[in-house]
């Protein structure tokens, strides 16, 4: 559009068509939907706005609105585009079998990317220090390299950068002996929580601040910028093996060994995503969430013969008869031990700075920052129950690690100024390998020459085994640093139990 719209705006309408204030609402004043009439009362749009219109601003002694998520789109913005590369050898080992060998390359370029223009410049440079090393200073001293934040009161050295861009003794550090003394104390809570943007925001807000307005989030809660700045690549090597009608046995079995690296490989209604840090792209780069080093998988039709010849009931009774398995096994699929939970937009999507909306996040999910050397091998381990607090909220007993609390003392969080990247990618671990059983059990029967029935048996995990899902899915997140006590146990399946489905079809 030609530019920002004005925004009415009313989250708690009255029954009279006046907005509410929060602490005000009861149920016999605020406005529902089907109940009160089916039009909610919202103010009426101002005939003239004044020029320019900024939306979040007091303008002729009116506050505007605030706008909603905004999204504009990069005007160098072009559709993804690919180069792909197949490469393969085939060999027939008889009329019955063959095998085959190759390769798949594939290059994507300008792939969907949103970045919210009000990310934190954090390389900005005033008393001969950027903003990301001051911030990293002042972390490590008040919050230490653990796992979580130590909270020690800060008594270190004044960071360049906060007492050049404050007014000292006055405005936001008016009462402190120092502007980096006001930052320590008035930010605090942001600080332990790895909230750069909020960080940012209060500064950009405070009273003294001299770097002027950087930031647009006074005027709408997220300003999302879609571009075509992602990238990624996809290579594998497979080996396929083919059986044909082989004394009954109709197979496919194949291997595959690839990789799925890129920035997140979002697609366009990842409105709200941005990249972890959107200054060093590379740093983004990584494990996408689909890429699985092994892929294997067989498919087995057998279809015995031995009494073809056999005529009448008894004929038509063993006659017929077909088992498909199917077999499917994977390696695990990257995670993350992560540290989030907070209120608003925590380290999943502030520890660069990238975002400080709660409606948005981070692109390639921020990962923890391993503290040393490490080799963790996904298992599904029973009778855990943690220790000193580290996954001891365990009534199952089965844990990722066979020793939660070594793991979690491994790695700390990603800190801005210390770190580079927050590891790239999808994740800093691999999830748990997988493996499952399909079948079909089919029955032909013949009535006429044209004529005949087909009834089927489809079982989904064949074996009914348990197999654990991740500890971090679509229904947990136990990776995370704040929440120890939860630390690597695992509460899900990974697959539904066996199941059958009968059917019947008649064809002519």
């Amino acid at each position: 559009g030609p530019g920002l719209l004005q925004s009415v705006t009313c989250g708690l309408a009255s029954m009279t068509g006046t907005c509410l204030t929060s602490g005000t609402v009861n149920v016999s004043n605020v406005f529902r939907i089907g109940i009160d009439g089916s039009t909610a009362p919202l103010p009426a749009a101002t005939g003239t706005l004044p020029q320019p219109f900024l939306p979040g601003l007091i303008q002729n002694g009116i506050q505007n609105p605030l706008g909603g998520d905004s999204r504009a789109v990069d005007f160098d913005y072009r559709p993804e585009s690919t180069d792909n590369i197949d490469f393969t050898i085939q060999r027939s080992l008889g009329r019955k079998m063959s095998i085959e060998v190759g390769y798949m390359g594939r290059r994507i370029q300008h792939e969907f990317a949103e970045v919210d223009l009000d990310s934190v410049p954090y390389m900005t440079t005033l008393g001969g220090q950027t903003f990301a090393d001051a911030y990293a200073k002042l972390y490590v001293a008040i919050c230490g390299l653990g796992p979580n934040c130590t909270s020690t009161p800060y008594t270190g050295a004044a960071q360049p950068f906060f007492e050049a861009a404050l007014t000292p003794g006055t405005g936001y550090c008016a009462t402190f002996a120092s502007c980096t003394a006001a930052v320590a104390s008035k930010e605090a809570a942001n600080l332990a929580n790895v909230q750069v943007s909020s960080i940012w925001a209060n500064l950009n807000s405070g009273v003294g601040w001299k770097l002027g307005r950087t930031m647009l989030s006074d005027q709408a809660t997220t300003i999302g910028l879609k571009s075509a700045l992602g990238y990624g690549n996809y290579n594998a090597a497979f080996f396929t093996f083919r059986v044909h009608d082989w004394h009954g046995i109709t197979a496919v079995s194949n291997f595959t060994w690839g990789r799925a690296l890129g920035l997140g490989a979002n697609t366009q209604r990842s409105s709200g995503t941005n990249f972890v840090d959107v200054y060093n792209l590379r740093g983004n780069y990584g494990p996408n969430d689909f890429d699985y080093k092994f892929l294997y998988s067989l498919g087995v039709t057998y279809r015995p013969d031995f009494f073809k010849s056999t005529k009448g009931f008894i004929g038509q009774l063993i006659n017929g008869w077909s088992v498909s398995p199917f077999l499917s096994a994977r390696s695990g699929a990257p995670t993350r031990i992560n540290w989030s939970g907070v209120t608003g937009c925590g380290s999943d999507c502030q520890a660069f700075g990238q975002t400080g909306n709660s409606n948005g996040g981070a692109q390639g999910p921020e990962s923890a920052i391993p503290i040393g050397p490490y080799n963790v091998r996904a298992t599904a381990n029973r009778g855990v129950f943690g220790s000193n607090g580290v996954g001891t909220t365990n009534a199952e007993g089965i844990n990722m690690f066979a020793n939660p609390e070594a793991v979690y003392n491994l790695f700390r969080r990603c800190v801005l100024g210390l770190d580079t990247s927050c590891g790239g990618g999808a994740g800093n671990l691999r999830g748990l390998n997988r493996w499952n059983v399909d079948a079909t059990l089919a029955k032909d029967i013949k009535i006429t020459e044209r004529i005949g029935l087909q009834f089927t048996m489809q079982f989904t995990n064949v074996f009914n085994h348990f197999q654990p899902a991740d500890p971090r899915d679509a229904s947990a997140d136990n990776l995370r640093l704040n929440q120890k006590q939860n630390f690597g146990k695992i509460t899900s399946a990974a697959y539904d139990p066996r199941q059958v489905e009968w059917g019947m079809r008649i064809h002519c």
